[in-house]
């Protein structure tokens, strides 16, 4: 029987994290193990009780390091425990569980590495505003016209790789993982699939402070792409002189 393990990164989700955790459980793929996970990154809330009670593994930070740590921590137990895959998603209840057979049938049926949910193969999500649409998808489609690839979604949180990828890649920052873990996988040459899935978006986002954090994420979004990037051709680079 194969292992799939469920990656659920969360920070102060005691809202969300039993319903999230639940949907996980009530996933039913034929011949595969499921364990949701849970990192729990340093909650001040009921998060870590929540999790455990709706059935997960829980590990626990100290301290709050963001999402990229969470991320580590979870891949790194992840191989440890002897997983064939690995699915990440939001715990924020913003992601459907019950979409990731649809992630998952690539991968079991031997034709991707890396299965990609996409927010943009067939509309684009309620309440997410054109503007930030436009600037994804265009980034996407920069980074895949340079990497080789054809993508429309380069920060989509919602993924599902195999044990080839999730030895290849690591997080080099504790703020962040989606674009750089994505842009690893494609220095390695894996096989990349998108999957259109649904993404629900609170129709009154707005809070205190939003735009600065708007501009400090977009600061620290471009960087970790330049970044990527600049290692995606090392490691291209290496792999065609050690084929020589």
């Amino acid at each position: 029987m194969s292992k799939l393990c469920v990656l659920l990164p969360a920070y102060n989700e005691a809202s969300h994290i039993g319903a999230v955790v639940g949907e996980v459980r009530a996933v039913r793929l034929e011949g595969v193990e499921i364990t949701p996970l849970v990192v729990d990154d340093g909650s001040h809330d009921a998060t870590r009780a929540l999790a455990e009670a709706a059935g997960a593994t829980v590990i626990s930070h100290e301290t709050n390091r963001g999402v990229g740590a969470g991320f580590r921590t979870g891949l790194n137990w992840a191989l440890a425990h002897g997983m064939d895959y690995l699915c990440h998603m939001d715990s924020d209840g913003q992601v459907p569980a019950a979409e990731i057979p649809l992630l998952f049938s690539p991968l079991a049926q031997g034709t991707a590495d890396l299965a990609l949910g996409s927010r943009f193969l067939s509309a684009t999500p309620e309440n997410l505003e054109p503007w930030k649409a436009m600037a994804l998808t265009g980034m996407a489609r920069t980074i895949g016209l340079f990497t080789g690839y054809r993508l429309t979604d380069l920060s989509c949180g919602f993924r599902c790789m195999n044990r080839e990828v999730m030895e290849a890649v690591r997080p080099t920052f504790d703020y962040d993982y989606i674009q750089e873990t994505l842009i690893q996988a494609l220095a390695i040459g894996a096989r990349v699939v998108e999957v259109p899935v649904t993404i629900h978006y609170d129709a009154n986002p707005h809070r205190p402070g939003m735009s600065q954090r708007t501009l400090r994420y977009g600061q620290r979004f471009l960087g970790l792409t330049a970044y990527s990037m600049a290692n995606f051709y090392k490691t291209r680079a290496a792999r065609l002189i050690g084929r020589r």
